[in-house]
């Protein structure tokens, strides 16, 4: 009896020590999930870029190409981002990468290209929504150990 304590104590103590590295992430989800920074950055470049622009910019004008390109890269990677590793991230990413945070950036790109907003809602308040869920909930998020380090984050 106290042989078989021992062993469930070890066994307990080895599964709580597993749980402290979080979820398993393989060298190949770790390169993909790069794709999601990387394309947040450019996001975000685009954004200082167009707060840049003059007040009256022509849309599709050479004044916006560095804009359409922040953006072209942006969604260049976002599109590179596997839905396996979004929902190892944490549950609720594929959904909202797909749903709001591509989609968003597809309207930008066509409102700097064309200077026309074809959706219901305003891609900017979008990408901006998606932005402050994805930064203010990091802690559910599932990443590996010193990710942030690896990714150059820090």
């Amino acid at each position: 009896m106290r042989q078989c304590s021992w062993m469930l104590l070890l066994a307990l103590a080895v599964g709580l020590a597993g749980c402290e590295f979080g979820v398993s992430w393989d060298s190949s989800e770790k390169q993909n999930a790069r794709h999601i920074f990387q394309s947040l950055a450019e996001a975000r470049r685009a954004a200082g870029l167009a707060n840049e622009l003059p007040r009256h910019w022509e849309p599709g004008g050479e004044t916006v190409e560095p804009v359409l390109e922040a953006l072209d890269d942006a969604l260049m990677h976002a599109t590179q981002v596997r839905n396996s590793v979004l929902t190892k991230a944490h549950p609720q990413l594929s959904v909202r990468f797909r749903t709001e945070y591509r989609p968003a950036l597809r309207d930008l790109r066509e409102y700097f290209r064309s200077g026309e907003i074809d959706s219901e809602t305003d891609p900017r308040e979008t990408l901006g929504e998606f932005t402050e869920w994805f930064y203010s909930n990091q802690h559910e998020f599932r990443w590996w150990r010193n990710h942030r380090r690896d990714l150059g984050l820090e």
